[in-house]
């Protein structure tokens, strides 16, 4: 019986070390700053030619950790989006992008390692030339995700892996809206740098 109790003790205490993060990243509250890169396409529908991106973001996020291995909070981002294949077909498609919110839920595990994804609905894509009348050009109803596994390098600054699909419903020209037949698509895979306080 008390071998059993000594292994249940030893178990208990490997779990902890291996599922939870370490005392430095118990901290109740976090705020954290992130600068990423991510590569990938912007197609309109699903037979239109895709266009080569670039796409480079800096983001803002408040969190909570819970249960000291869940984390919970809310991020806002600004990228700017360079295209890199030719013009000619799809036509430019560089431009910017704003997400004042996105929910996002972490999950930590062998204590330097992080899963976290994020839910985007609010936010627009704004094309950085005006079309030949002069009006500007933006994407609106959004709807998409982001995920991002990490390694923390110290207690405050992680690095990783990212990737992002979103899709636009709506295309405003000079502020008019119209519904898109096919949605505009964003995928990318990319890098990301996060520091937290």
């Amino acid at each position: 019986m008390a071998a059993f109790k000594k292994l249940s003790c030893i178990l208990t205490l490997v779990a902890a070390t291996v599922l939870y993060p370490s005392s430095a990243h118990a901290r109740r509250l976090f705020v954290g700053f992130a600068a990423g890169g991510n590569l990938g396409k912007t197609q309109s529908g699903s037979v239109e030619p895709s266009a080569f991106m670039g796409s480079y973001s800096a983001s803002f996020s408040v969190g909570l950790n819970i249960l000291r291995f869940i984390r919970l909070g809310a991020r806002t981002s600004y990228s700017y989006i360079v295209q890199y294949s030719d013009t000619d077909t799809t036509g430019n498609r560089g431009g910017s992008r704003w997400t004042p919110f996105a929910p996002f839920l972490g999950i930590r595990f062998l204590r330097r390692m992080e899963l976290r994804g994020d839910y985007q609905f609010i936010g627009d894509y704004t094309l950085a030339n005006a079309d030949s009348s002069g009006r500007e050009i933006s994407y609106g109803k959004v709807s998409g995700f982001s995920a991002e596994l990490t390694y923390s390098i110290t207690s405050r600054v992680a690095l990783g892996a990212r990737f992002e699909s979103v899709s636009f419903a709506e295309e405003k020209v000079a502020g008019a809206a119209t519904a898109l037949s096919e949605s505009l698509s964003m995928t990318s895979y990319g890098g990301v740098l996060r520091i937290e306080l």
